[in-house]
């Protein structure tokens, strides 16, 4: 598509494949057949779930999603939330009455 190739071409994607390092008698059975008919009506059907009603369409960690052609900075944006969401902070030390803060007031630090 960068290129300006067609790819809605049945031939440019049989050479498009090829080039990516597969079989042309394959790729040109599968473009004859349905036979990934369901997975792509799967893939529709979650896309359809996330909101997607057109393209480009990006999903980052099956929470957050991206409409669109946008600047980098809301791709850097949305990452940053999805990895944050998904790898919370955890307080792992905390005082003898429960609260965080600091608990090495002696020398000795308690965990």
């Amino acid at each position: 598509f960068v290129q300006g190739r067609k790819v809605g071409d049945r031939e440019t994607l049989i050479e498009l494949a090829v080039a990516v390092g597969l079989d042309a008698t394959e790729v040109a059975q599968v473009l004859d057949s349905d036979r990934f008919a369901e997975q792509v009506r799967g893939d529709i059907s979650l896309a359809r779930s996330f909101g997607a009603t057109g393209v480009p369409f990006f999903v980052f960690d099956r929470k957050f999603a991206v409409s669109g052609g946008q600047p980098p900075a809301v791709f850097t944006d949305v990452m940053e939330k999805a990895w944050a969401d998904s790898h919370p902070l955890i307080s792992v030390v905390t005082s003898a009455d429960g609260s965080s803060g600091n608990t090495c007031a002696d020398g000795s630090c308690s965990v």
